[in-house]
């Protein structure tokens, strides 16, 4: 059996919208070893161009202010950005990446689809991207996406019976890369029985200085967990991850970046129940990384406020998590305002909303 997630979070060392209502209603990749500091704003490192959208698929800047679908590429990675929704239902299949943006591989990613239910967004590598799941046709976000073109440089050792799906699936087997401070995985994996352990450990120059709680995409779409604690340790599960657990687009900062932290509002404060990551933020590259923890004992959904070097050009929704909630998600509006979303009714003040793994592109 699956072991106990009160356990996990002991041992580690901290543990829609659209909705009309408030506030006006998920890898960055490198190869390199170079852990540089937080940089005080974001320069966008490519051309963001807009996808052409066909089977009725439709932009829903105008009515969100979310942004055109677009893609950049910089570096070995494609980077995606804005929203989009199908009127009328028909095929899954949404735009084509031109053949500069293809990856080498099968990728299911996660993604925030209207209300805060999860989504998929699948690329093949011949550019075909379909987007489904969740409430997908209703309103589909593209942003914090990305993933690299290649696979990852340094395969993962997996451990204690967890197997690479790349056999079944050309997902590519688990992978890492380590490049200016941040980590990027890659792959899939998948575990043939219900007792299981840890799938690999990290080396110690990729390992988070606190635990890693992120959402990934598992198989038939069900939301799983990642977590990634200072030790190297990475557990994959809930959903179907024994399954099928996708890698692919996950990232965070290692321990060696020298991260900011954002001011809590509104009585957010980091849980105090376990030594934890207040809301932080690190940029490598023109990319702006999140993560930390925290817990309210208050109703307002703002948490916090990013320096104004950080807003994004577009209102952003991104997929978080909330003690495992199916449906949280993460706000960011261009004025740099961050709002909680998705937490469960009756949530006790014990219950930690988490933005680990969350990542976007300047200019997004």
């Amino acid at each position: 059996m699956m072991p106990r997630l009160t356990n996990l979070f002991r041992r580690g060392s901290r543990a829609a919208a659209p909705v009309l209502g408030l506030a006006a209603l998920t890898l960055v990749i490198g190869a390199g070893v170079i852990a540089q500091p937080a940089s005080a704003g974001v320069t966008p490192g490519c051309q963001w161009q807009t996808l052409n959208l066909i089977n009725g698929w439709r932009s829903d800047q105008s009515q969100y202010n979310s942004g055109d679908p677009s893609y950049c590429v910089s570096s070995g990675t494609v980077y995606l950005s804005g929203s989009m929704s199908q009127p009328v239902n028909g095929s899954t299949e949404f735009a084509v990446l031109p053949q500069e943006a293809w990856p080498t591989r099968p990728l299911y990613l996660d993604t925030y689809t209207f209300n805060g239910a999860n989504g998929t967004i699948r690329i093949e590598p011949d550019g075909v991207m379909f987007a489904y799941n969740g409430a997908a046709s209703s309103y589909t976000s593209l942003a914090g996406i990305s993933f690299l073109q290649a696979d990852a440089a340094t395969p993962l050792i997996l451990d204690n019976g967890w197997q690479s799906s790349q056999g079944a699936y050309g997902t590519g087997d688990p992978s890492f890369s380590y490049s200016y401070g941040t980590v990027y995985l890659s792959g899939s994996l998948f575990h043939s029985t219900s007792d299981w352990g840890p799938f690999a450990v990290l080396p110690q120059g990729a390992r988070p200085a606190d635990a890693m709680t992120i959402k990934v995409y598992s198989y038939f779409g069900a939301a799983g967990t990642l977590f990634i604690y200072p030790d190297g340790e990475m557990w994959a599960e809930g959903g179907s991850t024994a399954q099928f657990t996708s890698l692919a687009g996950i990232s965070f900062p290692s321990a060696a970046v020298n991260a900011q932290q954002l001011t809590p509002l509104n009585s957010w404060t980091p849980p105090q129940t376990y030594a934890a990551t207040a809301p932080s933020w690190y940029v490598s590259n023109g990319v702006v990384h999140l993560f930390g923890s925290l817990y309210t004992t208050g109703t307002s959904p703002e948490f916090a406020v990013l320096p104004q070097a950080l807003w994004p050009t577009h209102t952003l929704y991104l997929i978080a998590n909330y003690d495992n909630a199916p449906t949280a998600y993460l706000q960011i509006n261009p004025d740099g305002t961050m709002y909680a979303f998705g937490l469960p009714p009756g949530h006790s003040a014990g219950d930690v909303f988490e933005i680990d793994g969350i990542a976007y592109h300047g200019g997004s």
